[in-house]
C-alpha cells in the first residue's frame, strides 16, 4: 500500500499539527515516522549520500512501502514531510509514482515563519547572530535559504505536475483561529467523514527561547531521543516534551526596521502566490508583526 496523500509542508507552518491531527481520523493512517523525507533524497547527490539517516530516514522505496501497513477501515493514507515543498526533485517523484496523490500545503506568513525557523536555529546553539544578520548572511551565501524564504517557485512546480483538484492549500492562520474548521475542510478533500471533531488543544513543536540553556539542550536532544525511544514509554517522552516546552519563552517582537526590510524582499512572492491558489493575502503583506 502506497499513500493516496500527501503533506508537503511547509517547514515551521503547522504541518506537526496536521499530521496529529490526521493521525486521530478514524479512516486516516499516517505513519509513525513523521517525516520520511523519501522523495526529497536524491541517491545520486554525494551531498545527501554524506547525510545521516537522521536526515534522510528513508531512502529506498521498499522502506518506504513498509511504512504503510494500514488496515482496509482506512479510506486516506498519508504522510507529512515539510522538506517536499523546498526540494528541486520532490514534485517529480512524487508525480512519477503516486500520479494520483492529493498534495496537502499549508503557508505561513513568510516573515512569521522565517523568524520561527531562527528561533529554532538559535535554540539548538547553531548561530549567535541576530535575526537580521542571520537572514541576510544566508541570503548571501545558501542557495536552500533562497528556496524556502519564498513560496511561490516551490509551489509552481505542484501546481505544473497536478491537476487544480489534487492540491489543498491551507493556511497557517485559519488553523491557529479555527483548526476544527480546517481539519473538517481538509477531511473532505480528502473524502473521509468530514464531521470528525479532531482535539485540536494540544500545542505542538512550541517555538520561544530557552529560559536555561544547558536544560534545553537535554530536553531537546535528538541523539538521546534517538538512542532511547525504543525503550522509553510514550508518557515519560510526552512529559519531558512537556517540560522543554515549560523552560521556553516568548520571543521578543522583531524591529520594524527588520520587518519592513524583509517586507520589501517578499511583497512580489506573496502577490505571486495570492494569483497561484486564488486566496486573498493581504494580512501577509500589510501586518508584519512576526511571532512565534
Amino acid at each position: 500500500m502506497r499513500p493516496n496523500f500527501i503533506v508537503v509542508g511547509a517547514h515551521k507552518a503547522g504541518t506537526t499539527s496536521l499530521y496529529m491531527y490526521l493521525k486521530q481520523h478514524p479512516e486516516i493512517f499516517m505513519p509513525e515516522l513523521k517525516e520520511p523525507r523519501f522523495f526529497a533524497h536524491d541517491e545520486t547527490s554525494h551531498a545527501h549520500q554524506r547525510l545521516s539517516r537522521q536526515t534522510f530516514p528513508v531512502r529506498t522505496l521498499k522502506e518506504y512501502d513498509a511504512l504503510f501497513n494500514a488496515d482496509s477501515s482506512c479510506k486516506a493514507v498519508g504522510e507529512a514531510s515539510p522538506e517536499y515543498l523546498n526540494s528541486p526533485i520532490a514534485a517529480e517523484r512524487i508525480r512519477e509514482l503516486i500520479p494520483e496523490a492529493k498534495i496537502v500545503v499549508i503557508l505561513r506568513q513568510p516573515t512569521e515563519r522565517l523568524y520561527s525557523l531562527y528561533q529554532m536555529i538559535l535554540r539548538s546553539g547553531q548561530t549567535d547572530a541576530s535575526f537580521f544578520d542571520w537572514v541576510k548572511a544566508n541570503l548571501a551565501s545558501d542557495e536552500y535559504t533562497k528556496q524556502t524564504m519564498y513560496y511561490y517557485q516551490n509551489l509552481k512546480r505542484y501546481f505544473r505536475l497536478f491537476e487544480p483538484e489534487q492540491i489543498k492549500v491551507c493556511i497557517f492562520d485559519d488553523l491557529t483561529n479555527n483548526a476544527t474548521q480546517v481539519m473538517q475542510d481538509l477531511y473532505s478533500f480528502l473524502e473521509v467523514d468530514q464531521h470528525f471533531v479532531p482535539d485540536t488543544t494540544g500545542q505542538f513543536n512550541k517555538g520561544g527561547l530557552p529560559k536555561n540553556q544547558f536544560l534545553h539542550n537535554v530536553l531537546a536532544s535528538k541523539r538521546l531521543a534517538m538512542k532511547y525511544k525504543r525503550f522509553v514509554p510514550a508518557t515519560i517522552r510526552n512529559l519531558v516534551g512537556n517540560l522543554r516546552d515549560q523552560n521556553l519563552r516568548k520571543a521578543p517582537e522583531l524591529e520594524k526596521t527588520t520587518k519592513d526590510a524583509l517586507a520589501a524582499l517578499l511583497t512580489e512572492d506573496i502577490q505571486n502566490v495570492e494569483t497561484l491558489i486564488g486566496r486573498d493575502l493581504s494580512r501577509w503583506r500589510d501586518d508584519n508583526a512576526a511571532q512565534d
